[in-house]
């Protein structure tokens, strides 16, 4: 059960970021932005993701792992409602990609491995 739960949370984040990349020209259109600023929606997602990695993985060590994954899930979810609502460029990036990147580490099946016995804390 535990495995088929972080696959599906895998799953979301691979299918969240093709649903963007097929949707960013009709963000552009409707946002009427320049391609340099709508390139900011995908350019968010590495920055946050890297920056959020270890990040999780250790509060994941601290906190439990349950924990950090049942929060990065509701905050991952949350976040896509306020992007859905987004009015303008700028609160879509700040809202859906990078509130939402900085979530999705902590579902991540590396953030939520175990360290190796013998490992430093």
């Amino acid at each position: 059960m535990i495995l088929a739960v972080v696959i599906i949370a895998a799953f979301l984040d691979v299918v969240d970021f093709s649903v963007v990349q097929v949707a960013l020209p009709t963000i552009q259109r409707e946002f009427l932005a320049p391609l340099a600023e709508s390139q900011w929606v995908t350019g968010v997602y590495g920055l946050t993701l890297a920056g959020f990695l270890m990040v999780s993985g250790r509060a994941g060590d601290v906190y439990s792992q349950k924990r950090i994954f049942v929060t990065g899930i509701v905050v991952f979810t949350l976040s896509s409602l306020s992007a859905g609502l987004a009015p303008s460029l700028l609160s879509l990036v700040v809202s859906y990609r990078s509130c939402r990147r900085a979530s999705r580490p902590a579902p991540s099946p590396a953030a939520c491995s175990p360290r190796p016995s013998g490992g430093a804390p």
